[in-house]
């Protein structure tokens, strides 16, 4: 099993999206506890892959954690280009099952969905959103919604409208907004 040091790329071939993988997808369904393991092997064999991974907060003996998951836990979303590839990708002794994606275009355009709702829930990603609009949806300014201007130590300032146009910069933990999509 993988340590938390041994978190695996969230996309093998250092690119940067799913659509960056230009071979044929299929989704391999794990062992149970196995997904970043495959993840791993895949990353140091050099095979294309996609595993949704995020932070997730929870208090283990008393303490407060953040770990890293799987998205969908049990899957990896596999991305290969050759016969030679697809046989090294499934003979890990951690994948259970091997589904074939009978539409390459669906499956694609799902997994770049995932990639960007997982971006615009990232903390450190949220330079690239500065200037877009958000929706404040925990708290007491729930529902109010403005601009994001800045982003500093993990919080995030969105300047606020309310009173019939006054504007007000606000400074909030990222999980206290969704992005608007456009």
């Amino acid at each position: 099993m993988p340590t938390e040091s041994e978190t695996p790329p969230v996309l093998g071939l250092s690119v940067q999206t799913p659509s960056d993988l230009t071979g044929t997808w299929l989704v391999l369904k794990t062992l149970p506890r196995h997904t970043k393991a495959l993840a791993c092997s895949l990353s140091k064999q050099g095979l294309g892959y996609y595993l949704p991974l995020q932070e997730e907060r929870r208090y283990l003996a008393g303490k407060k954690r953040t770990l890293i998951t799987p998205v969908i836990e049990g899957y990896v979303f596999a991305n290969y280009r050759s016969d030679d590839e697809r046989w090294l990708m499934v003979d890990h002794g951690k994948v259970c099952k091997v589904i074939e994606v009978k539409n390459q275009a669906w499956c694609l355009r799902d997994l770049s969905h995932i990639h960007q709702w997982l971006a615009e829930r990232d903390p450190s990603a949220i330079n690239s959103f500065i200037g877009k609009t958000c929706v404040v949806t925990a708290g007491s300014l729930a529902g109010y919604q403005g601009p994001v201007i800045s982003q500093r130590g993990g919080k995030v300032t969105i300047m606020l409208s309310w009173l019939g146009g006054a504007a007000s910069p606000v400074e909030m933990d990222p999980e206290q907004f969704r992005l608007e999509v456009a």
